[in-house]
């Protein structure tokens, strides 16, 4: 919808900031209630796998968290950046609107790639 928006005539990306606000913030905010989701599960088997098993085959449920966690926080804090300077309408808001939308853009690529990979 921001595309369309701003592709108008006599309009612009921070006059299109009404629909850019609330769509990252739901992105993000999904973003980061599914990782933590994802996250509390691993570390509740874990807990599991470690009465059961040793404790060093439980680490590899710590592992996988903390991977999961360190690949959602760059698009989460950049999302965070564009909610907060595209509400304030500040300059940084188209740099770091750009660099969202490259991280968008970058996973999906990264999967399809993975995916003929895996083809082949």
């Amino acid at each position: 919808m921001t595309t369309v928006e701003t592709a108008l005539p006599n309009s612009s990306f921070l006059r299109a900031a009404n629909l850019v606000v609330p769509w990252v913030s739901l992105s993000v905010g999904l973003n980061i209630i599914v990782t933590s989701m994802i996250c509390f599960r691993l570390l509740q088997m874990r807990a599991v796998v470690r009465e059961a098993l040793t404790s060093e085959m439980s680490r590899v449920y710590t592992s996988i968290a903390a991977i999961l966690i360190e690949s959602a926080a760059p698009f989460s804090i950049i999302g965070i950046g564009v909610v907060i300077t595209t509400a304030q309408k500040g300059p940084p808001a188209l740099v770091l609107s750009y660099i969202w939308g490259i991280f968008c853009v970058e996973s999906l690529f990264l999967l399809s790639e993975y995916q003929e990979d895996e083809l082949n």
